[in-house]
């Protein structure tokens, strides 16, 4: 006569034989237990989803939920909208003309698909942006970035003489790059350039350690070389070879 012994006391290797024992006959089917599938494992084939909206350009990315589950700041819009009127106008569904203007009432609508946005807010962005980089044509129902943009548009820009020297501010870790190639515009359609020092290493910081170079920009003038002003005071080239550079030095 077998010795009984408690489930609870087996091996896993006989407790194994117990449980098959008391599984039922399923024939030709073999049941599996559905896992669910843990929501912190990225899994590609996931689709995003469809309200939610993407972006990425250079340095900066954004990621703007439809709806309230993420309510944006002001400042937060303008980035935005900068990228959308500069770089990607496709990804919220507006069309910019040959000169670079959105309809504003498109602008709007579109913005309203993300989350609730009126013309007050974009008539405060465009105000009080300490930057001024965008502009509305008279009537409002246009606005266009006044420079900064990657894609190919035509914003007006007014050729002027500028002033001897100019200033680029950039990261510690570009100086190399641009040494060797000097100043190159990159994904925009021009390289910025500031009137004042200060304006520069505001620009560096954004990349981290700053540096600053020098622009000569009175020679490359009278060498034949093109500059621009923005509507919102940016000078503008379309490149700086090198050998119109100099590591700025503060006196």
């Amino acid at each position: 006569m077998e010795r009984f012994v408690s489930y609870e006391k087996m091996s896993k290797k006989q407790q194994k034989i117990v449980n098959a024992s008391k599984r039922g006959n399923w024939g030709n089917v073999k049941p599996i237990t559905k896992v669910k599938a843990s929501a912190k494992i990225y899994n590609r084939k996931k689709k995003q989803n469809s309200g939610d909206y993407g972006y990425s350009f250079g340095s900066s990315a954004f990621f703007i939920k439809r709806g309230n589950a993420m309510s944006k700041s002001l400042n937060e819009w303008g980035r935005f909208l900068a990228l959308v009127l500069r770089h990607k106008p496709q990804a919220v569904g507006i069309e910019l003309d040959v000169h670079g203007w959105a309809q504003v009432e498109a602008l709007l609508a579109a913005f309203n698909r993300i989350e609730a946005f009126n013309m007050l807010m974009l008539e405060h962005i465009v105000a009080e942006d300490d930057k001024q980089r965008f502009a509305f044509s008279e009537d409002k129902k246009r606005i266009r970035a006044n420079q900064g943009h990657s894609v190919k548009v035509d914003v007006e820009l007014r050729e002027a003489v500028p002033p001897e020297l100019l200033y680029h501010g950039t990261g510690v870790k570009y100086v190399a790059s641009i040494n060797r190639q000097g100043l190159i515009a990159k994904q925009r359609l021009y390289v910025h350039l500031s009137a004042n020092v200060e304006t520069a290493y505001n620009v560096g910081k954004r990349h981290g350690e700053p540096f600053i170079y020098t622009v000569l920009a009175g020679e490359m003038a009278r060498a034949g070389y093109k500059f621009y002003l923005s509507a919102n005071g940016v000078w503008l080239a379309e490149s700086v070879p090198k050998k119109f550079l100099r590591e700025w030095k503060e006196l």
